[in-house]
C-alpha cells in the first residue's frame, strides 16, 4: 500500500452484505465524498432487523489497485443504537485493522472517517429515487447520437447553426405600397403568436416602434427579497459581424445577451444574421431580477451565438459588456439608457466604442426603501452560481470580469499602472477646491434682496395702497423697492477658518476635526457633484437618504428628465474640466522631457569614461521574472479594486456607503469632543514611562527574566516542547476547521452542479 497517495474508496456491509461503495478518489490521502462521488445512499431496514446484528454498519476504507489485490485500510463499525438516534450531527471514526479474506491486514492503522447519517425523509427518499433514474440515464448517454443529423436538423436556426436556414430563407424583401417601394424585413427568430401576418415582415420603422412596447413575457428570477429590478433588451445597433468568413458571405452576427446579477443568469432569443438586432415584446428580452444587496451590479454581455455542431470553437465570441449601477436609480422610475458596447483592450487608452450601442429599459421596484438604506451595513455577500455547459460558463466569466486577467501577462500590468496613474488627474480637482478654499470663493448659492435705484422702482399698483392688507402692502413694498440676486456664500471657507482657528486654540480637538472632516470631505464632494448640470450625474443627496430613514421615502418626487436635459451646460462643464487635465498632462510630459534632456545632456558628459566589461549582452529572453511579476500582477489587481471601491464611495456613485461613512464620522467627531485626550495621552505617557523605566525593572530581571536565561537544556527543551505542542494544538483546530468548511464547500457544488448543471 502506498503511504504517501491512495485511491480511497469506501464499501458499506450490514450483515456481511455489500450494500454500498463509493467512488474511488484517485490520489489523496485526504479524500471528501460528494453526491458525484456517490457520498449518498438510502439504507432501508427494520429496526428488529438492525438490532439483531450487534455491529451495525460496517464501513470499510480500500485502497484501489488496478493491478492487484486491494488493499484494506481500515473499518469502522456504527452500532444499531447510533444510527438509530442519530440526528444529522457530524461524527468522527477512527479506522480500526480488520481481517478480511483475500486482503493484507494493516494492523498501523492511521486516519479517521467522518459520518453523517440521519433518518430518512419522504423527501430524501424521493430526491435518491429521481437521482439513481438520472445517473442512469446519464450513463446509457451515446456522445455520437448527440452530433447526428437529427439533432443537426432540429437546431438549425437557432443561432450560428443557422448556416442551412441562411442558403434557403430571405431575411428581407421589397413590397410596393402605392407608388412606393419599401423594404420589410423578417422578425426573427419568430413573429408575434398572436399577430402572425402583422409581424412577419416588418419595416425598420416598424420594428423600431414595436420594439419599445411592453413586454408579454416576463422570466422571474433570483431569490433576493430586498427590491425588484424590472430589466427589458431592448436592442443592440451597429454591432459588427463576426461571422464574416463562415460559410457564406451573406452569414452575419448571430446575437444574443447574457444577463448576470447576484445569483441569476439569464439569457435572451438569438436573433440571427443581424447587426442592429431588436427584441420584441413577445420574445424573451424582459426580466425580474431581485435584489439581495443594493451594491451588487448588473452585467450584461452581447455574445455571437456560435452553434458547436458547426464550429469547433469553445465558445460564444463577445462583443462587448457594460455593468450598470442600480445605485443611482430611483424607486418606481422608469429608465431608458443606451450604453456603449466597447471592444476591451488590455489598456483604457485602447478601448474604443466601435461594437455598436445596447438599449434598455429599467425599473425599480422596492417595497420599503429604509431596508434598501440599511442593507449596506452589511457586506455584500459572495454568490457563486452554476452553468451547465462550459460555453455558457465562459459566457457569464466574460460578462462579468471581462477578459481573463488572471494569466500573467506584462500588458496588464501595464494597465493595471495606467489606471493608477489615471486618477492622478485628481489632482486637477484637489487643486481647484484648494484654491476655492483658501481665496474663500463662493460655493453655497443664497437668494437675498437688494435696495435699487429709484431709476429701477416698479411704481405699478400705487394707486391701490390704502385697499390692500398689511401683508399686501408689505409684499408691494418689498417689491418695488427691492430686487432679489443669488450670492455665493464661502461656507466651506469660512468652516475651515473657524475649524483651524479654533484647533490651533485646543489641540485636544484633534480626533474629533479628524473624524468630522472625513463627512466634511464627502458632504462637499456630494455638493460639487450636483454643481454639475447633467442631471445623469447627480447622485442622491445626503438629505435624500435621511428622508427615507426617517419617513420612508424622499420627501420631494423625483425628478423628471427630459431628453437631451442641460445638454450644452453639461458639455460645456466636461469641456472645461477636461481642458484642464490635458493642461497638466502636457506640463507632466513637457516636465519630463525637460528631465530627460538634461540626463542626456549629463550622460554625454560622462561619456568619456571606457567600459571595460566583458560580459556579452543580449540573447533570448524567456521572460524569467514571471513568477515574480505574477504576485505583483494579482496584487495590483486587488489594490485596484479597492482604489475603485475609495473613489466610488468618494464620489457618492455608492451613495448608501458614502451616507453611512458620513454619518459614521459625524457621530464619532461628536463623541470624540466629550473624551479627555489630554487627560488620556498625558497619564499613558506617564503610566509607560513609569512601569517600564523604573528602577523596579530590576525586580523583574531578578524574578523573571534571569530565570528564564539560567534554564538548563533539559528544562529549555521541556518548555519548547510545550510551546510547540500547544502550537501544534492550535494548528490542527485550524486545520479542522478549514477541513470542515472544505467538505461543505465541495457537498454543495456537487449538489449545485446536480440540481443547476
Amino acid at each position: 500500500m502506498d503511504n504517501k497517495s491512495s485511491d480511497p474508496f469506501v464499501v458499506v456491509k450490514f450483515n456481511r452484505r455489500i450494500i454500498h461503495q463509493t467512488s474511488y478518489i484517485p490520489k489523496n490521502l485526504n479524500p471528501i465524498w460528494t453526491l458525484k462521488t456517490k457520498a449518498f445512499f438510502l439504507f432501508q431496514v427494520k429496526a428488529k432487523e438492525l438490532f439483531q446484528d450487534i455491529d451495525g454498519l460496517c464501513f470499510e476504507v480500500i485502497d484501489y489497485d488496478a493491478y492487484s489485490a486491494n488493499d484494506l485500510m481500515g473499518a469502522v463499525k456504527v452500532s444499531p443504537r447510533f444510527l438509530y438516534k442519530a440526528t444529522e450531527e457530524r461524527r468522527e471514526f477512527r479506522l480500526q485493522p480488520l481481517m478480511s479474506k483475500g486482503s493484507i491486514v494493516n494492523h498501523n492503522v492511521k486516519g479517521k472517517l467522518a459520518l453523517r447519517c440521519r433518518r430518512a425523509t419522504p423527501y430524501d427518499k424521493e430526491f435518491l429515487k429521481q437521482y439513481k433514474i438520472d445517473m442512469v440515464k446519464e450513463a446509457r448517454k451515446d456522445p455520437i447520437k448527440l452530433r447526428g443529423v437529427a439533432m443537426i436538423v432540429k437546431n438549425v436556426g437557432t443561432g450560428g447553426g443557422g448556416y442551412v436556414k441562411t442558403v434557403v430563407e430571405k431575411k428581407r424583401k421589397k413590397e410596393t405600397i402605392g407608388t412606393e417601394t419599401v423594404v420589410k424585413y423578417k422578425i426573427r427568430p419568430e413573429p408575434d403568436p398572436q399577430r402572425k401576418t402583422q409581424t412577419t415582415w416588418m419595416t425598420k420603422e416598424e420594428i423600431d416602434k414595436e420594439s419599445f412596447n411592453e413586454s408579454r413575457v416576463w422570466l422571474d428570477a433570483g431569490s433576493g427579497m430586498l427590491a425588484k429590478v424590472f430589466l427589458e433588451i431592448i436592442n443592440c445597433k451597429g454591432i459588427p459581424n463576426l461571422d464574416v468568413n463562415v460559410g457564406l458571405d451573406r452569414n452575419k452576427t448571430d446575437a444574443f445577451c447574457k444577463i448576470v446579477y447576484e445569483d441569476c443568469i439569464c439569457s435572451t432569443d438569438v436573433i440571427d444574421d443581424c447587426l442592429s438586432p431588436h427584441w420584441m415584446p413577445w420574445m424573451n428580452r424582459a426580466f425580474v431580477l431581485h435584489m439581495t444587496h443594493t451594491s451588487s451590479p448588473l452585467f450584461i454581455g452581447v455574445f455571437d451565438y456560435d452553434d458547436s455542431l458547426h464550429t469547433s470553437v469553445e465558445s460564444h465570441d463577445p462583443i462587448g459588456r457594460v455593468n450598470v449601477d442600480l445605485t443611482k436609480l430611483r424607486a418606481d422610475t422608469e429608465y431608458l439608457l443606451t450604453y456603449q458596447l466597447y471592444k476591451e483592450g488590455t489598456k483604457i487608452s485602447d478601448r474604443k466604442p466601435v461594437n455598436g450601442t445596447i438599449t434598455i429599459r429599467l425599473r425599480l421596484e422596492v417595497p420599503d426603501e429604509r431596508h434598501l438604506v440599511l442593507s449596506c451595513l452589511q457586506p455584500p455577500p459572495t454568490i457563486y452560481v452554476n452553468d451547465s455547459q462550459k460555453r455558457d460558463f465562459l459566457c457569464v466569466k466574460y460578462t462579468c470580469k471581462g477578459y481573463d486577467n488572471e494569466r500573467f501577462d506584462t500588458n496588464v500590468i501595464l494597465s493595471y499602472i495606467e489606471e493608477l496613474l489615471a486618477y492622478m488627474n485628481l489632482v486637477v480637482y484637489l487643486k481647484d477646491a484648494l484654491i476655492n478654499l483658501l481665496l474663500w470663493r463662493g460655493n453655497h448659492r443664497v437668494d437675498v434682496r437688494i435696495p435699487v435705484k429709484p431709476s429701477e422702482q416698479n411704481a405699478d399698483g400705487a394707486d391701490a395702497l390704502n385697499d390692500m392688507t398689511m401683508k399686501e402692502r408689505l409684499s408691494y413694498l418689498v417689491e418695488r423697492y427691492t430686487k432679489k440676486t443669488t450670492i455665493l456664500l464661502p461656507i466651506h471657507s469660512m468652516t475651515l477658518f473657524f475649524s483651524a482657528v479654533t484647533l490651533v486654540e485646543k489641540p485636544s480637538l484633534l480626533p474629533s476635526y479628524i473624524f468630522g472632516s472625513i463627512a466634511w470631505l464627502l458632504i462637499a464632494v456630494m455638493g460639487f457633484r450636483h454643481n454639475n448640470p447633467d442631471p445623469w450625474d447627480q447622485p442622491k443627496t445626503f438629505r435624500d437618504i435621511v428622508e427615507i430613514l426617517l419617513v420612508g421615502e424622499p420627501l420631494e418626487p423625483p425628478p423628471t428628465i427630459t431628453k437631451n436635459q442641460n445638454k450644452k451646460e453639461a458639455s460645456a462643464y466636461r469641456k472645461k474640466w477636461a481642458d484642464k487635465i490635458k493642461e497638466l498632462e502636457k506640463n507632466s510630459v513637457e516636465e519630463k522631457r525637460r528631465a530627460v534632456r538634461e540626463a542626456r545632456e549629463e550622460a554625454e558628459i560622462d561619456s568619456a569614461e571606457v567600459d571595460l566589461g566583458t560580459e556579452s549582452k543580449g540573447g533570448m529572453n524567456l521572460n524569467p521574472l514571471k513568477p515574480f511579476l505574477l504576485p505583483v500582477q494579482k496584487n495590483l489587481g486587488k489594490l485596484l479594486e479597492c482604489v475603485r471601491f475609495m473613489k466610488n464611495v468618494m464620489l457618492w456613485e455608492e451613495c448608501y456607503f458614502a451616507f453611512w461613512i458620513t454619518c459614521a464620522s459625524i457621530i464619532l467627531g461628536v463623541f470624540s469632543l466629550f473624551i479627555p485626550w489630554t487627560f488620556i495621552v498625558i497619564w499613558s505617557t506617564r503610566l509607560a514611562v513609569w512601569a517600564g523605566c523604573g528602577p523596579w525593572m530590576k525586580l523583574v530581571d531578578i524574578y523573571y527574566y534571569s530565570k528564564i536565561e539560567d534554564l538548563s537544556k533539559s528544562k529549555k527543551s521541556k518548555r519548547m516542547r510545550d510551546l510547540k505542542k500547544s502550537r501544534d494544538n492550535y494548528l490542527n483546530l485550524m486545520k479542522e476547521d478549514v477541513r470542515l468548511k472544505e467538505e461543505e464547500a465541495k457537498k454543495l457544488k456537487a449538489m449545485k452542479a446536480y440540481m443547476f448543471g
